[in-house]
């Protein structure tokens, strides 16, 4: 996680429309962060998704998961504080990967998943390099 200690930082998303630069630039200032999803989650090779940078001398402090961690148990109000963004970030990362799982087991795409498709996803569970769905691939994992 970065967090800006002086000077300007430029945001620019890795979006594109088309063109050859990013799409939107924003600038963060004193105070502001980026990427506290990966001090936030457990490590596992997140990607980030924007890229910065100063065109001026600026100040950048870096935490990682590990300080992030330690902060929280050393003090109760910083836990208090972080908790809920770390609810939140562990959600939004699952999110995708339920709604795609739900999706596999809704084999006919009526919107709800009948007990036989449930019964033939969880037999036919294979992981996904041998051609099995989210669904599949989720229950060959158990």
């Amino acid at each position: 996680m970065m967090v800006v200690m002086d000077g300007v930082v430029h945001l620019a998303d890795g979006e594109r429309s088309g063109s050859a630069g990013p799409q939107r630039i924003s600038a963060l200032r004193f105070g502001d962060y980026i990427d506290e999803h990966m001090a936030l989650l457990p490590p596992a090779g997140y990607r980030r998704r924007k890229s910065c940078y100063a065109f001026t001398a600026a100040t950048v402090g870096l935490l990682s998961a590990e300080d992030i961690v330690q902060l929280r148990d050393e003090r109760a109000e910083i836990d208090l504080h972080v908790r809920p963004h770390a609810q939140a970030a562990k959600r939004a990362r699952y999110q995708k990967r339920i709604d795609a799982v739900f999706k596999a087991l809704d084999q006919d795409g009526d919107g709800w998943i009948e007990m036989d498709e449930f019964a033939s996803v969880v037999k036919n569970r294979k992981p996904k390099s041998k051609g099995g769905n989210e669904a599949e691939a989720f229950f060959d994992q158990m």
